[in-house]
């Protein structure tokens, strides 16, 4: 690769998933969203369109990227009595959840469902994982994904997808194929996905990431979790193994 393009990997998670199972099929390849809009582009838009403006489209739309939902899932749920929570699908097809900590705010509760991404870079760059804000999924009606921010070059951990739900008690509803959520890689270079396949070795790094909080407190910044990450070389076990394991 030049010096102009960044490759940044990206893989599924099963973490949560028995040593049997593998879910592969439940995560397609994200797009980035300038492609995505280029196909809705207005004919007569000229060149004061806000897709031919250097502070919006170009670098910076096409190293956001658009990941989506891959099955039709609906769920019920009844928070009303924090003592008695009721959460339950009540669809054919649906993804696994649970709800991992108390509520953050009193509108509703947190749910994270079974979906993990795992994202690393080939040097420092913040990524950004928000909404998304640009698309008009009907499961932002119901809630929206909690947002996050990190350098994943110098961290390794999977990226939740845990969604904020407006109500204490309603429905939440996923169509399949919509947007569930954006990562945004804050660079000048063009940014080049590749995906890989996760082994064992890279869960086991990315398991103790994610424990930092217990052996390292709760309170370190996360600047000095990547300093011990890249002080011990883990940067560069992790990015060994990716490029082992890359799906040509």
């Amino acid at each position: 690769m030049s010096k102009k393009t960044l490759e940044v990997y990206w893989s599924p998670n099963f973490l949560r998933a028995l040593d049997e199972e593998n879910w592969n099929m439940l995560y397609p390849e994200p797009i980035s969203l300038f492609s995505e809009l280029m196909k809705d582009k207005a004919p007569e838009r000229g060149v004061a369109s806000y897709l031919s403006c250097p502070s919006v489209g170009g670098r910076v739309l096409k190293n956001i990227f658009v990941f989506r939902n891959p099955i039709e899932s609906q769920y019920m749920y009844d928070f009303t009595d924090p003592n008695a929570p009721i959460f339950t699908p009540v669809s054919n097809t649906f993804i696994s959840f649970e709800q991992e900590r108390p509520r953050s705010i009193l509108q509703g509760p947190t749910i994270t469902f079974h979906l993990q991404y795992n994202l690393f870079a080939e040097e420092p760059v913040m990524m950004s994982f928000t909404p998304p804000y640009f698309h008009r999924p009907k499961s932002m009606m119901y809630g929206a994904v909690t947002p996050g921010k990190m350098d994943i070059g110098r961290w390794y951990r999977p990226l939740n997808v845990e969604m904020q739900l407006w109500d204490n008690k309603g429905v939440v509803k996923f169509e399949e194929n919509e947007p569930l959520f954006y990562v945004e890689i804050d660079t000048d270079k063009e940014v080049v996905l590749k995906r890989f396949k996760c082994t064992s070795e890279l869960n086991a790094i990315s398991k103790h990431c994610i424990a930092s909080t217990h052996w390292m407190g709760r309170s370190v910044p996360l600047e000095k979790r990547y300093e011990k990450f890249v002080k011990s070389k883990t940067d560069k076990l992790v990015l060994q193994e990716i490029r082992k394991n890359l799906v040509e």
